[in-house]
């Protein structure tokens, strides 16, 4: 698959039209179409220019719990409120990945709610209501989810919860169970398992051989976790192809006034699974967050 880039003398029709870009579209008859595939190993050639802004870090020697790097990321984030003085909106749902960004604030806030803000509406309520009355009501301040998109300025420091799906698994799994059933999922990848599958949602024959071959390709070209499995397989494409996309999902859909520029979003937004990820993998903490 060749490297187009978007030149000004190229219509968009003609882009969208070229075979390429056509084949590379056919992913989205499997996911999303407001999804766009960026391969964080940059070794996967698309048709679009895009550019990787979360390569996937080294771990050698990393030994901390999934408990301990998320208490971490939550006193990271409030000793950087408090160096920028701007209070903390969590973006809640009531659902499992932001209950535990909720819960990893409130462990390293030690009690001390005072610059704590959870934006939530009715149905966030209803998702999980025993958390709800015995550990948000009446102890840290609420916004409503509705408006929260309005917030999405200096005024606050914006922590979502994106990020949690693309560390443990994928959504396509309801698809794969649909298609073949649960022991389907833990068989071996293989050219003809994919491509079936592939092919199951409209992908065409010429685009099913296609995505597997280039996916398959990096995977034993970059070797930077064990895919064996079907399972493994779309593990590794969420991990790896959709990180970058659900960054942005929130900021996108932002009706705040105010330029979404590198500099903001690197001081005033933060997808808790995903952004504060490098910070404990890269920036040394003695815990302090004074």
């Amino acid at each position: 698959m060749k490297q187009l880039l978007l030149a000004s003398q190229s219509s968009q029709l003609e882009v969208l039209n070229h075979p390429d870009v056509k084949d590379w579209a056919g992913i989205y008859n499997l996911i999303s179409k407001n999804v766009n595939v960026i391969d964080r190993c940059e070794h996967l050639i698309t048709p679009f220019n895009f550019k990787s802004i979360f390569p996937i870090p080294t771990t050698d020697n990393f030994n901390k719990t999934y408990e301990e790097v998320c208490i971490e990321s939550a006193q990271k984030i409030i000793a950087h409120s408090r160096t920028i003085n701007k209070p903390i909106l969590i973006m809640y749902s009531g659902g499992i990945d932001s209950t535990v960004v909720a819960v990893s604030f409130m462990m390293a806030a030690e009690g001390d709610y005072s610059n704590l803000k959870i934006a939530l509406s009715t149905h966030s309520i209803r998702e999980n209501a025993n958390f709800y009355y015995d550990h948000i009501r009446g102890k840290i301040e609420v916004i409503p989810s509705e408006t929260a998109l309005d917030s999405i300025t200096s005024d606050y420091i914006i922590v979502g919860g994106e990020g949690n799906d693309q560390l443990f698994g994928t959504d396509i799994y309801k698809t794969i169970r649909d298609y073949a059933g649960i022991p389907f999922i833990h068989q071996p990848y293989t050219e003809k398992n994919v491509t079936d599958f592939f092919k199951h949602y409209n992908l065409s024959e010429r685009q099913a051989k296609i995505w597997y071959s280039l996916m398959d390709d990096q995977i034993r070209t970059t070797q930077i976790a064990e895919i064996t499995t079907i399972k493994d397989f779309f593990w590794w494409y969420n991990f790896c192809y959709k990180w970058q996309n659900v960054y942005f999902r929130i900021p996108v859909r932002s009706t705040s006034s105010e330029p979404l520029s590198k500099e903001f979003l690197d001081t005033y937004y933060f997808q808790f699974f995903i952004s504060i990820i490098y910070w404990i993998l890269v920036i040394p903490f003695n815990g302090n967050t004074d």
